[in-house]
């Protein structure tokens, strides 16, 4: 995925990296983690670290604008049923998303591919971190963040936690 990102946008840097430990040498006004990315994390402690590690790449008065994938006062086991088409490729989708234990989430997903007259199937399942709304926002205090907005709206799915970096801190 790096190698088409960097030959679509060659004028962009990308870094590879985990969330909990990647290390740039810059600091930035905002940085965003968006369509609950974060569930990668799979722990609180985990969780703990990403954000932690986030706040040492903000400047002081930076903004951070997280994404859940959900929490655990939200979730809802399911199964979704998508069709779409683009252009010359036609897409099905079905995933089944499932409490698998406490504080983690399966998701199995299923996807037929219809392209150049042939159908291809596709099946991966993954597990995610399910955090609830006080680890979330535990974290983001114990990165030394302040709590600006949780926003949530019809389209802000997931919700959003904002966090900025207290003016005149390192």
């Amino acid at each position: 995925m790096l190698a088409v990102a960097r030959e679509k946008f060659p004028n962009i840097e990308f870094h590879r990296g985990d969330m909990a430990d990647f290390v740039i040498d810059k600091k930035f006004d905002a940085l965003v983690c968006l369509w609950g990315s974060i569930g990668f994390m799979r722990t609180p402690d985990n969780l703990n670290k990403a954000l932690v590690n986030f706040s040492a790449h903000l400047k002081s008065g930076g903004v951070l604008l997280l994404t859940p994938w959900s929490t655990q006062e939200e979730f809802e086991p399911k199964i979704v049923v998508e069709a779409t088409k683009h252009s010359e490729v036609r897409l099905a989708r079905m995933e089944n998303v499932r409490l698998k234990a406490p504080g983690l989430v399966e998701v199995d997903f299923h996807h037929l591919i219809g392209r150049d007259g042939k159908v291809t199937y596709c099946h991966q399942s993954m597990e995610i971190g399910l955090f609830s709304r006080q680890q979330y926002l535990d974290a983001i205090a114990g990165a030394g963040l302040e709590l600006m907005e949780y926003c949530r709206a019809p389209e802000i799915r997931m919700g959003a936690f904002v966090g900025r970096k207290p003016l005149f801190s390192n």
